[in-house]
């Protein structure tokens, strides 16, 4: 504490940008609170009551008990928005936001949350490396965080769990998965093709298929038929949805198990896995 309240001094004494002032000025009233330096911490405290009366740091020094969460301009209301759109898969946007609010509410706790939250959404975006490299950033700037532990957790226990490329035997799975591949802007055919497909399960009654739209990386989106139990029997479906007069459903595809499925989501190999011959894409030239 000694030495944080040293260098947030000689940062202020810098006549530093704004965006860092407030947050200095806030973390060395809390500081000199744990110091139990009572005139240093009020001197801060009164510092930006008076001057920063309209901060959420003078609302939260006026009312400390008070929930901010709810503010939609707090922090936390922008982290749980935020959280929706990585949820909704527009991880590109989460990523240049994540920057923008860490600059904006430097020295403030929600930092961390959003650097683990970039973190996730980088590996989402770009792969394994880039959510290695991410986590092992916040596992080493915020190790007294809840994040920053959290980080430690999963760079220690769970990378090493995900690092291999190496796809697993057909043998082995008894879940796969029939994937048509389509750019970003074809949104609306994606959405159609979907559509054919749910109607194609329900026609021959097969209650143990399902399908979903997943983001594969940018500009790659998948469509994507869930439950088949074998690659002969997922290419047979193909075969089945592009040879039946009510579908002709022609778009190429390819079949996966749900275990290498996962492997080209982490490391964003796909072009690894169709190259060996495993996932040879069905011929056609059609979009529907």
């Amino acid at each position: 504490y000694t030495l944080a309240a040293n260098r947030l001094e000689k940062l202020l004494s810098y006549n530093p940008e704004e965006r860092l002032v407030l947050p200095a000025k806030y973390n060395l009233y809390k500081i000199y609170g744990e110091l139990k330096n009572e005139t240093l911490a009020a001197q801060y405290k009164n510092d930006i009551l008076n001057n920063h009366a309209d901060s959420r740091y003078a609302e939260i020094l006026r009312n400390p008990n008070s929930s901010l969460a709810t503010d939609e301009s707090s922090p936390e209301f922008k982290y749980k928005k935020l959280y929706n759109e990585f949820e909704n898969s527009e991880y590109q946007y989460v990523i240049e936001t994540c920057d923008n609010y860490i600059t904006l509410y430097n020295g403030n706790d929600i930092v961390p949350k959003l650097e683990l939250l970039k973190a996730t959404a980088l590996g989402r975006q770009q792969g394994f490396e880039s959510y290695k490299k991410g986590v092992n950033y916040v596992a080493l700037n915020y190790p007294n965080s809840e994040e920053g532990k959290q980080a430690q957790d999963i760079y220690a226990r769970i990378l090493p769990a995900l690092a291999s490329k190496n796809f697993v035997n057909d043998a082995e799975s008894d879940n796969f998965k029939l994937v048509y591949q389509f750019e970003s802007n074809d949104k609306e055919d994606a959405q159609l093709l979907r559509e054919e497909l749910d109607k194609a399960i329900a026609f021959f009654n097969y209650t143990n298929l399902s399908t979903s739209t997943d983001y594969y990386a940018p500009g790659i989106t998948f469509v994507i038929v869930h439950g088949l139990n074998s690659k002969l029997g997922a290419r047979g479906f193909g075969e089945v949805l592009r040879e039946h007069k009510d579908y002709k459903i022609l778009k190429e595809h390819f079949e996966i198990s749900s275990p290498n499925y996962k492997i080209i989501q982490i490391h964003k190999n796909l072009s690894d896995y169709l190259n060996t011959g495993d996932g040879e894409p069905k011929n056609t030239n059609s979009k529907k």
